[in-house]
């Protein structure tokens, strides 16, 4: 069993939109944004979609390859033709953690889609006919919130000192 979750990048506007990047570990937000946060550290804020999908992918392979587990860690397909619960859930098997659509633009901004199982009127959730849909601005604000206090968060930053042998980010 996985830890699984879909990365898409996008420009503001949301025209831009990259490939979908799948995780089949590690997809849960407190790994995704200190992914992102090491894009940061490496100064590979080039806030366009084809060059963050590429740069993200590199960051999460450099810290599979860490170990053993890397082989089957990673793996791209084509993007939505836009950002609508409809048109991701077309493309993008949500995994555990549902889909990220990150914009780097200025500020990091990110959207959040995952299936919600509704319950009947019995109060039981039916597994059969789950909904796919987008999170709340406050339920993703709420959720770095917590990614960024987890413990988690300084090993990953850990791992990535270490694989870097220490070196400074280009321009430091």
């Amino acid at each position: 069993m996985g830890n699984r979750a879909v990365v898409i990048f996008t420009t503001e506007d949301e025209k831009d939109i990259s490939p979908c990047t799948y995780l089949q570990w590690n997809g849960g937000p407190e790994s995704i944004y200190p992914f992102l946060a090491e894009m940061d550290r490496r100064k590979l804020r080039l806030d366009r979609p084809d060059s963050d999908h590429p740069r993200f992918c590199q960051i999460v392979g450099d810290f599979f390859d860490a170990d053993k587990f890397g082989a089957y860690s990673l793996y791209a397909s084509n993007g939505p033709t836009e950002i609508t619960a409809e048109a991701i859930k077309k493309v993008a098997n949500p995994g555990d953690n549902g889909v990220y659509v990150v914009c780097r633009a200025k500020a990091l901004r990110v959207r959040r889609f995952n299936e919600d199982y509704p319950k009947d009127k019995g109060g039981k959730v039916n597994y059969d006919k789950p909904e796919f849909r987008e999170f709340t601005a406050e339920d993703v604000a709420a959720e770095k919130k917590a990614a960024d206090e987890h413990s988690y968060k300084g090993g990953i930053a850990e791992t990535f000192l270490k694989i870097g042998g220490g070196r400074t980010a280009e321009g430091d």
